[in-house]
């Protein structure tokens, strides 16, 4: 599981709906004609976490992803929110749509709530595939090894005969 979960290295994308274009349902398929780049890709993502409790200032009992952006990041997220509030800023992980949230406001921060009926597996599945996405540099797996527990003994058994000679000696 893990030699395939480090082969899934996700290219994470936030996209903009194109103004006029209704947001796509669930039985209509997302196509990339539907949404223009904006330039905020998974390298501006400090990172995303699994969180409980408050989202946009009121208690919930559901989980929440929070996403940090860097500076730079921070910078062009705020552009982005305060240029295209009432739009739709969708969220793609190697092409798939995530998440398709709606702009409330400017987002000035570099940090956002991204909220919505998840169960806490799909929110942390969510926040893996998320920060995997913000690596600059897709993960590629060179060499693998396999430790079996013969070595434990080996060194078990170097350990009591140089403990044994230390005794001799002494």
């Amino acid at each position: 599981e893990a030699v395939r979960a480090i082969g899934e290295t996700p290219v994470l994308e936030f996209k903009l709906l194109k103004e006029g274009v209704t947001p796509p349902g669930d039985s209509q398929e997302v196509t990339d004609d539907l949404f223009e780049a904006t330039g905020l890709t998974g390298r501006f993502l400090n990172r995303a976490q699994l969180e409980f409790g408050t989202a946009a200032g009121q208690v919930i009992n559901e989980p929440v992803v929070r996403l940090e952006f860097s500076s730079e990041g921070a910078q062009l997220f705020a552009k982005i929110t305060r240029e295209n509030v009432g739009r739709v800023l969708a969220i793609f992980l190697d092409g798939e749509l995530v998440s398709a949230p709606v702009i409330r406001e400017e987002i000035p921060s570099g940090t956002a709530i991204i909220s919505g009926s998840f169960t806490p597996e799909e929110a942390k599945l969510l926040v893996r595939n998320l920060n995997f996405g913000a690596l600059p540099v897709p993960i590629e797996l060179v060499s693998t090894q396999t430790i079996g527990a013969s070595l434990g003994e080996a060194a078990l058994n170097q350990g009591l005969d140089a403990g044994l000679i230390g005794i001799l000696l002494v």
